[in-house]
């Protein structure tokens, strides 16, 4: 959400609400943390989306520099 905000006489004045985009950001995501994170400049948001769908396997390759080593 965003919101437009200026300073008056009487205080702080906050604007109307605004999406910026759909995010299905879960409410507790069980690690204690935030399920986002904001760049330094404000423009690009990195954010962990709860789905149903099923994502393609992970292959994790450890020890993958020791392959580069010539024989």
């Amino acid at each position: 959400m965003a919101s437009g905000i200026r300073t008056a006489a009487q205080g702080v004045e906050v604007e109307t609400l605004r999406e910026l985009f759909p995010a299905s950001v879960p409410a507790d995501p069980g690690y204690g943390g935030y399920p986002y994170d904001v760049t330094a400049d404000g423009k690009r948001f990195l954010i962990e989306e709860t789905t149903t769908s099923q994502s393609a396997p992970l292959t994790v390759v450890v020890n993958w520099q020791a392959k580069l080593r010539p024989n």
